[in-house]
């Protein structure tokens, strides 16, 4: 009997796999008592992206997931988080000022404030293939001071060497957004 050449043709592809799961860039201040931080705001996203409503379907996901990770964080009503911005005028289509952040969090009487944008969203034509990228930072400041204590860039794409191989659809953009919040959080928690 001869030894069959399609189980090592198979074990590398199976190596190569989870080379297309999200990466992140992350940033984690090490000084910081995470455990202080008991109730937290998310702000909405800014969109950098060519898609108009991405940056309100990355922040509902993330919302949610971040609500699933649970982690004893209590969140601040989305509506609650609007009024205040309006209350205090604050734009969030641009970086808000660690001052700033002081006196949104003390209005709220949040620890932490979640944060970021949007940089890619869509679906991209990749020669024949067509792929689905979703690009997002994350960050997360305290109130206390306004520091920045975590901040995550990450990228996923809806394709995989397994969908290319045997034909398949790129995931969806819900799935890649919900993957790339999940990794980001786990640089986190």
């Amino acid at each position: 009997m001869k030894p069959s050449r399609s189980l090592p043709a198979l074990l590398i592809c199976l190596a190569l796999l989870p080379g297309c799961a999200p990466r992140a860039t992350t940033f984690v201040n090490q000084n910081v008592d995470f455990g202080r931080i008991r109730r937290c705001a998310v702000l909405p996203m800014r969109n950098l992206s060519q898609d108009q409503g991405a940056a309100e379907r990355v922040q509902s996901v993330f919302l949610t997931e971040l609500l699933r990770a649970g982690r004893g964080l209590q969140i601040v009503e989305p509506g609650e988080t609007n009024a205040a911005l309006r209350e205090l005028r604050l734009n969030t289509a641009e970086p808000i000022q660690p001052a700033r952040l002081v006196e949104l969090g003390r209005r709220l009487g949040a620890d932490g404030i979640f944060g970021g944008a949007v940089l890619e969203y869509g679906v991209e034509q990749g020669g024949r293939d067509r792929v689905t990228l979703v690009t997002a930072e994350f960050d997360l400041s305290e109130t206390e001071t306004g520091s920045l204590i975590w901040k995550t860039e990450i990228q996923g794409k809806g394709t995989s060497l397994w969908r290319k191989l045997f034909g398949g659809e790129p995931a969806s953009l819900y799935a890649v957004t919900r993957d790339i919040a999940r990794q980001a959080l786990e640089t986190l928690f």
